[in-house]
């Protein structure tokens, strides 16, 4: 598992259960334990964690554009689990956005951003943002307009296509859609 979806794994969990163990979070990211060690001291320094004997707990994490930690940072907004994405800049900062619509934003104002995670519409699992299948401007209303639904299998975006319309997308396509013309 690649160590930024393996971060945002973390931090789910943390946040879930305001706290998890480092045992705990080896057996299911099934990673060793120096591993684990290795990600929460770079998520400790970044303010998102603070270790504790044996686990982490939540930190108070501070984002570079909007300061409320569930708040989106283009447009204010809270964060829904099942529409959010998370971008990564190359300082470490973690930043959100409450749909695709408001993510293609920053990425379009933010030069540092080197990645991003978003979720599932379906399973709510994560989905590493280039690798993503993206249902645009579906009949279903989600946030912000125009709305963009993320999967991280091609066939349940076009079973959902089906039903509710729009158009089937790769990453490359979605940027160009929201006239984003940089590297990700």
């Amino acid at each position: 598992m690649i160590r930024e979806l393996r971060h945002q794994k973390i931090i789910e969990l943390v946040t879930q259960q305001q706290g998890i163990t480092v045992q705990e979070l080896t057996n299911y990211l099934k990673v060793s334990a120096m591993t684990i060690h290795r990600d929460l001291q770079l998520l400790e320094e970044q303010g998102i964690v603070q270790r504790v004997r044996g686990g982490v707990v939540t930190g108070t994490q501070k984002f570079k554009i909007n300061s409320q930690k569930e708040s989106c940072g283009y447009c204010g907004k809270a964060c829904s689990p099942r529409t959010r994405l998370t971008l990564f800049s190359d300082s470490g900062e973690t930043i959100l956005a409450c749909c695709v619509h408001c993510g293609m934003g920053l990425i379009q104002k933010g030069n540092d951003l080197k990645g991003g995670l978003g979720v599932d519409f379906l399973y709510e699992t994560v989905v590493d943002l280039p690798g993503g299948y993206y249902l645009f401007q579906p009949q279903i209303k989600i946030c912000c307009s125009p709305g963009v639904l993320v999967f991280a299998d091609r066939q349940d975006a076009e079973r959902m296509q089906q039903g509710f319309g729009g158009k089937l997308l790769n990453f490359e396509e979605l940027l160009k859609s929201f006239g984003v013309h940089r590297d990700f």
